[in-house]
């Protein structure tokens, strides 16, 4: 975690006499959106104190990817960048990667974002949260026949529930018809 005990966190022995799997179950239902300061306050302690892991075996890659995905559900992106910057290099968490993606893109740092998307994508990632990225870092890049190919993969892979991406990459490409009437 980036919070110590002197900084507000709780202690090192957060975990203590708990199962890690029970944690790794309990960890995803965190209230985020709750209009209660204080719930807001000791959720974002929690995720952010540093503490030693509970005992038990692994069910998921990693805590520090749970508590990630918390975190930037809780739109705490000060919070996300804080906890990125003490992840240890070369840790292999999907959720990390993926936040760590999001938060690229919500800086605005597409070359950032893009060089990340393109190791997942080489070293083998499939999900379409990446495909998409690919095939928008191609289009902001002028490949445009090679981001239509990534959104027709994504097409013949059954993502068709995602109009909105497919119109954008479309009006990435030049299609001056390509228009979105609203987000979600």
């Amino acid at each position: 975690g980036s919070l110590g005990p002197e900084d507000g966190g709780f202690g090192a022995n957060l975990w203590e006499g708990s199962e890690r799997g029970q944690i790794e179950s309990l960890l995803p239902r965190l209230p985020v959106a709750t209009l209660s300061p204080a719930m807001h306050s000791l959720t974002r302690r929690l995720l952010l104190s540093t503490a030693l892991v509970p005992a038990g075996d692994a069910t998921v890659p990693s805590l520090l990817g749970l508590r990630l995905e918390r975190l930037a559900a809780m739109g705490d992106a000060a919070a996300v960048r804080d906890l990125l910057q003490v992840t240890p290099a070369g840790l292999n968490d999907p959720l990390v990667a993926r936040v760590e993606a999001d938060q690229l893109f919500l800086a605005g740092d597409n070359p950032g974002v893009c060089s990340r998307i393109e190791a997942e994508v080489a070293a083998g990632e499939t999900q379409p949260y990446w495909l998409k990225g690919l095939a928008f870092c191609r289009a902001i890049n002028g490949e445009i026949a090679t981001a239509r190919l990534a959104a027709d993969l994504l097409l013949e892979l059954g993502e068709t529930g995602d109009d909105t991406f497919f119109t954008l990459i479309a009006a990435l490409g030049g299609d001056e018809g390509a228009r979105v009437d609203s987000l979600i």
